[in-house]
């Protein structure tokens, strides 16, 4: 709960042809909470206009759509919450047949090893120095690399990111004599469910002004200063006279009934929240899955494309965590209907069904037998997802009930 409060904690900024510029928050938000902050800031990052270019010729910004079918490939030097490094975009254009909107599938490729600066701290047990003979055998202890994803509704003057996929690996090799690594893999997914106009101006109780390179803080020292300061305070406070310490014991034992009462208060209002935050979690898995659905129906217009992938992974993750009420929800929404005249939601709805055996749970399966008796799907499509539901889901006994049933 802790954590929700302090991220709720707003921020101020401005946000300008995909660059942020005077960055400010509360003085008493955390540097974690910051951070974290600054990592979803750094995912807006988009350059279209070729800001420190890389290449030798820098071209120049297309005002209107690019053609069908062709890729920019270009590279730039770019702030984020690892460091200013070198990144490469891809920008391809994408047409919807049935919106005839334009749209951008944009990748970025981050090279961790050419980096103006880095977000790291070490600090071990074993001391050196720099060997300027053996240069070009040092070896970094950590390797990252990371990509990110984008759909874009519109062109490279005016633009709304519609979605947002980025993976990153780090990977941590020790010295030992053992070998062996850590390796830590992310994903961070935003989808776009929403716009409004923003009426209200943000104010900040008590500002701070943040460095604009989105560069993480590491708490590093400090963190060994407070260490050092909580050990000497234990040392000073085991010095203390016995009769100082009567008198502490005596005062925590007043106050521990009254906290018993406040700790009481605390959960009422707690299990209220949570259930409040319930119906909130439902509300956003529900426009998540939509968001997907829509997107892949995108790339699966004509034929399947290549960036379809990601979206496919991150939808049968959503509806892995989704509960039976946002699932039946989206049935209703869009299978109701065996052929609906809409090609738009034939393509949802066929990509919809044809995920939902991949579940292997009982609420899948409990669907799918209630669509078969409703006469929702057809025969043909009713053999083949419990095929693959037979396969795939997790031994269940009311699943095994289920199927044989059907």
């Amino acid at each position: 709960m802790l954590t929700a409060t302090l991220l709720k904690i707003l921020l101020k900024l401005k946000y300008i042809r995909g660059s942020f510029s005077n960055v400010q928050t509360e003085s008493d938000d955390p540097e974690w909470s910051v951070n974290i902050k600054r990592g979803l800031l750094s995912l807006g990052v988009i350059n279209f206009e070729e800001r420190r270019s890389l290449d030798p010729v820098s071209r120049m910004l297309n005002t209107g759509r690019l053609p069908q079918d062709q890729t920019e490939i270009y590279s730039v030097m770019e702030p984020s919450i690892g460091g200013e490094c070198e990144t490469v975009y891809n920008v391809r254009p994408l047409l919807d047949s049935s919106s005839g909107e334009p749209r951008m599938f944009v990748t970025k490729t981050r090279n961790y090893m050419k980096c103006l600066n880095r977000a790291s701290f070490t600090n071990n047990i074993y001391h050196g120095h720099t060997c300027a003979e053996c240069e070009k055998d040092r070896t970094e202890p950590v390797k990252s690399g990371s990509q990110i994803h984008y759909v874009i509704l519109g062109n490279k003057r005016e633009y709304l990111v519609e979605s947002i996929i980025a993976e990153s690996q780090h990977v941590f090799t020790p010295y030992s004599e053992k070998g062996g690594n850590v390796a830590t893999y992310i994903n961070q997914t935003l989808i776009l469910t929403g716009v409004k106009e923003q009426q209200e101006r943000v104010s900040l109780r008590s500002p701070k002004r943040q460095p604009s390179d989105l560069l993480a803080q590491l708490p590093g020292q400090r963190k060994q200063q407070q260490q050092q300061e909580s050990s000497q305070e234990q040392e000073s406070s085991s010095q203390e006279q016995p009769e100082r310490r009567r008198q502490l014991v005596s005062r925590d034992q007043q106050q521990s009934s009254q906290q018993r009462r406040r700790q009481q208060r605390r959960r009422q209002r707690q299990e209220q929240q949570e259930q409040q935050q319930s119906q909130e979690e439902q509300q956003r898995s529900l426009q998540k899955i939509d968001k997907l659905l829509h997107t892949l129906s995108t790339f699966t217009d004509v034929t399947i494309q290549e960036e379809a992938g990601p979206f496919v992974l991150t939808l049968l993750e959503e509806y892995q965590k989704a509960d039976d009420i946002v699932l039946r929800q989206l049935f209703q929404k869009y299978c109701s209907e065996r052929n609906p005249s809409n090609p738009q939601i034939r393509r949802i709805r066929k990509i919809f069904l044809d995920m939902l055996p991949f579940i292997g749970t009982f609420v899948s399966g409990d669907i799918l037998s209630e669509a078969i008796s409703n006469n929702k799907i057809t025969p043909e499509e009713a053999m083949s997802y419990f095929s693959i539901l037979t396969f795939a889901s997790k031994p269940d006994i009311r699943l095994a009930q289920k199927l044989l049933i059907f």
